[in-house]
């Protein structure tokens, strides 16, 4: 407790007026596999089914610049809202596993390289993730590609769903 306090008055002493603290709604899977773990070489678990993934919602917000720190500092960036849907019956439960995204083509949508667990609504799990684009980027329709696998506690990765992502071009406010 003493810890988080101290750290809080620490970021809200050093960053300046205008930063943001960002918030997500998922976390790390696995935190204790290593960084250099390769997910995407894990063995493949047959009772890990291909989840289902649905785009909710893409928010684009083009703004300048483009680099990640300083959108933080503005606070000036698009949310990618995605649900996975696991099987009710066949497998493990859902809060037993985490889930890859995988850019099989480049976007502006970030994803951690390791697996995250997401709000758990029912069999489904819930991602929010951050877009950062400049105007230039978001002139152009945003198409990309990804995979979805759902991992286990024993390192092993299970079929993989892909998606494609669609949004239209926009322009900066």
């Amino acid at each position: 407790m003493i810890r988080a306090l101290v750290a809080a008055a620490l970021l809200a002493t050093t960053l300046p007026a205008t930063a943001c603290l960002m918030y997500n709604n998922y976390r790390p899977f696995a935190p204790d596999a290593p960084d250099t773990f390769d997910w995407d070489g894990a063995p493949l678990n047959p009772l890990l089914p291909a989840p289902q993934v649905r785009v909710v919602k893409i928010k684009r917000a083009p703004r300048e610049p483009a680099d990640y720190v300083g959108r933080v500092m503005r606070c000036t960036m698009g949310e990618a809202h995605l649900q996975v849907r696991w099987p009710a019956t066949g497998g493990p439960q859902l809060k037993e596993v985490g889930f890859r995204f995988r850019k099989l083509q480049d976007g502006a949508i970030f994803f951690d390289a390791a697996p995250q667990q997401g709000t758990i609504r029912r069999n489904t799990m819930e991602y929010e993730f951050f877009i950062f684009e400049s105007a230039a980027d978001a002139a152009e329709k945003l198409e990309m590609e990804i995979e979805v696998y759902a991992v286990n506690r024993d390192r092993e990765r299970g079929i993989g769903t892909r998606v494609r992502i669609h949004a239209p071009a926009t322009s900066a406010p």
